[in-house]
C-alpha cells in the first residue's frame, strides 16, 4: 500500500504478523471500523515503511520471523514512533512480564495484551480504546508526516539559562524538514518572552533543533530564513545523531561549515553504546553532547558500560565537552549521571510536548525560579516502606494522599502529569499496592 492510499483523517492500523489466519482478521475488523490496515510480515519490512508514516496503532504478533516483539518495540521508538502498540499473544501474563517491562519503558503501556486465538470482539474492543485516546488530537499531518515536539532543556547551574529542545522525528526518521515552520518559530519567541517575564532574568534561551544531516543541510539559514529568526534572538544550535555522524563525517562537516556561517553551533544526540566511545566524540570536535534514553538505560544497568561511559565523561570534560540527558535529575540514573558530571537535563522523548501544548507546559523546575512545590501541607506520618521511595516519589505520594490528581501534582512539581503517572507506578510497585486509594490509605498510617 502506498502513502498515498492512507487516509490521514481516518484510523490507520499497521499489522505485523506471519499469521494469515490473524492477520485477515484483524485487518477485517479495521475496514469495518472503518480504518486502513497495512500488513507486514517481518520487522524488516515494517521499519522501512514505519519511517515514511506512522499510524495510529500497531498490532503485532509477540513472535516473528527473525525477531520478536522485546526487539521490536526498541525499534519503533529509533523510528519516534509514539502512537500505540497492541501485542498478539498465546502466553500468559507472568510469561508477558518482560514484554510488560519493555511495553512500559518505552512508553507503549496503555494496552494490554490480546489472546491468541484472536476474537473479533477483543479487536473491535481494542480499536474502540484507543480511538477513545486519540480522539481529542491525531499523531499524523495530512501530509504523512510527524508534528515536531518541544520541550525544556535545563541545567541545575541557577547561573545558567535553559534552552527549548526540538525533537522533529519526522526529520530524524525521514530526511523531511519539519523545522521551519511558522508555530513552531512562533512558539519558540512566546516561550522566550514567557520565561524572561516569569524569571525576570535578561538574555536569551539558546534553541537546539533535532535533524538530520541531509535535512540540515537544506534548511534555509539566510536571513529572513524562520531559522535565521530565532538565530538573531538567540542562540541555535543543530542536533544531529552521532550514529548518523559516523557513517558520513564528510557531510557532517559539510553541515558544520554550512550552519557556522550563520553563527549556529552542532551538537550530537548518543541513544546508542555501540557508537558512545571517546574516540568518536573527540573526532567529531563537537562541545554538547544529549543522551538519549536508550543509552541512559543502558548505562544505569550494565556494570560494564557504566564504567566505559565514566571515562569517556572524564575525558571529554577535559576536552571542554559538555553533557545533557534526556531523564529526570532526581530518578535514580539521573543522579547516577550527575555523579559523572552531566549538569542539564531535559524529559524523555515520550514526556514532550506537540507545538500547541508547549504554550501551557511548566517552566523549568530544576533552575533558579520560584519553587511550585507545596510545603504548607502537613507532613505524613512514617508508613511501611518509605525508606524505598527517592524524594520526588515521597513529595508525589503526599500530593496524592491529600487528593491532588496526577495533572495537578504535574503542576505543583512542575512536572509532565505523564512522568507523574510514571513515579507512581513505580511507587506502586515498590509499596505493593494497587491503586491510589490503597496508596492513601498506607500513607495515612492504614487509617
Amino acid at each position: 500500500m502506498s502513502l498515498a492510499q492512507l487516509a490521514p483523517c481516518a484510523f490507520n492500523c499497521d499489522i505485523v504478523d506471519d499469521d494469515p489466519d490473524a492477520g485477515d482478521l484483524v485487518g477485517r475488523v479495521v475496514a469495518q471500523h472503518g480504518g486502513v490496515a497495512r500488513r507486514f510480515w517481518r520487522i524488516e519490512e515494517h521499519i522501512p515503511a514505519l519511517m515514511k508514516f506512522h499510524p495510529d496503532l500497531i498490532i503485532m504478533d509477540i513472535w516473528l520471523d527473525g525477531a520478536d516483539a522485546l526487539e521490536a518495540i526498541p525499534r519503533y521508538r529509533a523510528c519516534g514512533y509514539n502512537g500505540h502498540v497492541q501485542i498478539l499473544s498465546a502466553l500468559d501474563t507472568q510469561q508477558l512480564f518482560d514484554v510488560y517491562a519493555m511495553c512500559d519503558r518505552y512508553g507503549y503501556r496503555s494496552l494490554y495484551p490480546l489472546a491468541k486465538p484472536v476474537r473479533t470482539s477483543a479487536v473491535a474492543s481494542a480499536l474502540d480504546h484507543v480511538r477513545s485516546l486519540d480522539a481529542d488530537r491525531r499523531r499524523v499531518r495530512p501530509s504523512g508526516r510527524r508534528e515536531p515536539r518541544m520541550g525544556w532543556m535545563a541545567p541545575l547551574d541557577p547561573g545558567q539559562a535553559p534552552s527549548i529542545l526540538v525533537m522533529s522525528f519526522s526529520s530524524v526518521a525521514s530526511g523531511q524538514n519539519t523545522l521551519a515552520q511558522p508555530e513552531l518559530v512562533n512558539a519558540v519567541e512566546m516561550m522566550r518572552a514567557r520565561f524572561a517575564e516569569t524569571s525576570g532574568r535578561r538574555g536569551t534561551v539558546p534553541v537546539w533543533l533535532m535533524t538530520t544531516l541531509s535535512a540540515g543541510l537544506r534548511i534555509p539559514m539566510a536571513d529572513g530564513s524562520d531559522v535565521a529568526h530565532m538565530a538573531a534572538s538567540g542562540e541555535v544550535t543543530f542536533l544531529v545523531a552521532l550514529g548518523e555522524a559516523n557513517r558520513a563525517p564528510e557531510t557532517l562537516l559539510n553541515l558544520k561549515a554550512r550552519a557556522s556561517q550563520y553563527h549556529i553551533g552542532l551538537s550530537l544526540f548518543a541513544d546508542d553504546i555501540e557508537e558512545f566511545s571517546l574516540a568518536t566524540l573527540t573526532c567529531r570536535a563537537v562541545s554538547h553532547v544529549l543522551l538519549g534514553e536508550n543509552l541512559i538505560e543502558c548505562i544505569w544497568t550494565n556494570t560494564a558500560a557504566r564504567l566505559m561511559a565514566e571515562r569517556v565523561f572524564a575525558a571529554c570534560r577535559n576536552s571542554g565537552v559538555s553533557f545533557a540527558a534526556a531523564c529526570d535529575p532526581d530518578g535514580e540514573p539521573g543522579r547516577m549521571l550527575r555523579r559523572f558530571g552531566v549538569a542539564c537535563f531535559t524529559a524523555n522523548d515520550r514526556d514532550m510536548h506537540f507545538v500547541p501544548d508547549f504554550l501551557n507546559a511548566p517552566l523549568p523546575r530544576w533552575t533558579d525560579m520560584p519553587a511550585r512545590y507545596d510545603q504548607s501541607l502537613p507532613p505524613l506520618p512514617d508508613f511501611p516502606g518509605r525508606h524505598l521511595l527517592t524524594k520526588r516519589e515521597q513529595q508525589i505520594v503526599q500530593l496524592t494522599a491529600y487528593g491532588q490528581s496526577a495533572k495537578e501534582a504535574g503542576l505543583t512539581l512542575g512536572l509532565s502529569y505523564r512522568t507523574v503517572e510514571v513515579h507512581r507506578t513505580n511507587i506502586f510497585a515498590k509499596l505493593g499496592v494497587r491503586n491510589v486509594a490503597q496508596l492513601t490509605h498506607l500513607a495515612f498510617g492504614g487509617r
